[in-house]
């Protein structure tokens, strides 16, 4: 179901271009205007703008490394705007593609960083490879044959 939600938000540029944009300093956003030609032109996001993703989108997904935190520091502003979209009842995602620590791992850094975050929001790439090879009903441990 998660991997439907992402293919269909790839088809919508303006949304990446969003999502891009909120990992530079200070949560910029940058939204497109389709030019004459065709061709789509980044311009600054509005206030309004901002309000209208925030009003359209349920659930939102944060890659971890590098948007909610540096090494071993949250990146400011993340806290706030984690419980401002708690506050208006949106579902958070956090996903990574380091797949060195486990769910319960990257819960441990979640709260050592002050984040309230459920280890059922944390996708891992070694938590999807587990899902996956359990949905297949993979039962061989590595080196059996």
């Amino acid at each position: 179901m998660l991997g439907k939600r992402l293919q269909a938000q790839r088809h919508c540029s303006w949304r990446q271009q969003a999502i891009r944009a909120t990992r530079a300093p200070k949560f910029r956003m940058v939204t497109c205007n389709a030019s004459t030609n065709g061709s789509i032109q980044p311009r600054r996001a509005t206030v309004e703008d901002k309000q209208r993703l925030i009003d359209n989108v349920d659930c939102f997904i944060f890659d971890c490394d590098g948007v909610i935190w540096r090494g071993d520091s949250v990146i400011d502003g993340v806290p706030e705007t984690l419980d401002m979209l708690r506050g208006m009842g949106k579902r958070l995602v956090f996903v990574t593609n380091n797949s060195t620590k486990s769910r319960a791992g990257y819960l441990g850094k979640f709260t050592g960083l002050g984040l309230n975050v459920k280890a059922e929001e944390i996708y891992s790439s070694s938590y999807a490879a587990a899902a996956y090879l359990e949905s297949i009903n993979f039962d061989k441990k590595v080196g059996q044959s």
